[in-house]
């Protein structure tokens, strides 16, 4: 039997790690605290995209892993500064 990957722990993480930021930012932590929480954010963001990736078949399909790779590529670009915003800091 192979191992099928399973990626909702991933996905459980970031959605902590984005609640956890949210409440910085509702209590006004200091800066250091919301450049933390905003890079943890971005690095769960590509783990939950790399899971994903892992659960695509080795004989899968390539276009699915290019807009997987583009996704992760995506991600690994945006800012501190882009996240905050997008939490409305």
């Amino acid at each position: 039997m192979n191992y099928i990957p399973h990626y909702t722990k991933k996905k459980e993480i970031l959605n902590r790690k984005e609640f956890y930021l949210e409440q910085f930012i509702r209590s006004n932590a200091d800066e250091d605290k919301l450049v933390e929480a905003a890079e943890e954010v971005r690095d769960a963001r590509i783990r939950v995209l790399n899971a994903k990736k892992s659960t695509i078949p080795p004989v899968g399909d390539d276009e699915l892993y290019a807009e997987i790779d583009a996704k992760i590529e995506k991600a690994s670009k945006v800012t501190v500064n882009d996240i905050l915003e997008e939490f409305g800091c």
